[in-house]
């Protein structure tokens, strides 16, 4: 086995997969067997309903998994074919290594991307569009400086995902700091305080789903 192998995934580890063209759902699965090039998984099980759920050659999926020393690890791939033996096993096309991202326990990943949103600011409604976003907080743009450090704010994050679908998610969150971009320009960095876990799944799976196109894009480049 070698060492960068050993850095990804054994034989036998229990994985969790998101498929990223669905609403948020996530699968539990075995790893099968390991190949130079890619590796192969048994049939997902959905966590929730406890149904099989068979993949489909092309599908992007995200990945994560547990090291035996607890360290989480994440990774985008694709679905390149199945294959049927004594079991059925679904093949995902391995990663480079340096795309796989390790993943502290409540940490989230920010991505850079420009969404829309509706914020309660002392009494004021205000519209802003966001410099970066993750399950843990969002950057807006405070051009006119409105902002302070911890200030309390309410809001709602309006996401658009490939699908077509919208969903808006409310929440309630500080000013955690001011930053400054460019020309004098401040961002003001909202931490989440209050928000519904089943909400903030849906930031993590649009955050998933731009960081596949941003991978997708840098690679055919």
């Amino acid at each position: 086995m070698t060492k960068e192998t050993h850095m990804l995934l054994n034989v036998n580890q229990m994985i969790f997969i998101e498929k990223l063209d669905e609403e948020y759902i996530i699968y539990k699965t075995r790893v099968a067997d390991i190949h130079t090039k890619y590796f192969s998984v048994e049939v997902p099980i959905d966590i929730k309903t406890g149904s099989f759920k068979p993949l489909k050659e092309g599908e992007k999926v995200a990945v994560s998994y547990t090291r035996e020393d607890g360290i989480q690890f994440q990774f985008f791939s694709t679905i390149i074919g199945s294959s049927i033996g004594n079991i059925r096993t679904f093949h995902l096309e391995k990663p480079e290594p340096k795309s796989i991202k390790k993943i502290q326990r409540r940490e989230y990943l920010r991505i850079p991307v420009n969404v829309n949103l509706s914020i309660e600011h002392k009494g004021t409604i205000l519209q802003a569009t966001s410099k970066d976003l993750s399950g843990g907080g969002v950057s807006i743009v405070d051009e006119e400086r409105r902002f302070t450090e911890l200030d309390e704010v309410t809001g709602v994050v309006m996401l658009e995902f490939k699908n077509g679908k919208q969903e808006r998610v409310p929440f309630r969150g500080t000013i955690a700091r001011i930053i400054l971009l460019h020309n004098d320009v401040k961002a003001a960095v909202i931490e989440f305080t209050e928000i519904y876990e089943a909400q903030r799944a849906a930031i993590v799976r649009f955050s998933f789903e731009r960081q596949l196109e941003i991978r997708y894009k840098t690679s055919s480049c």
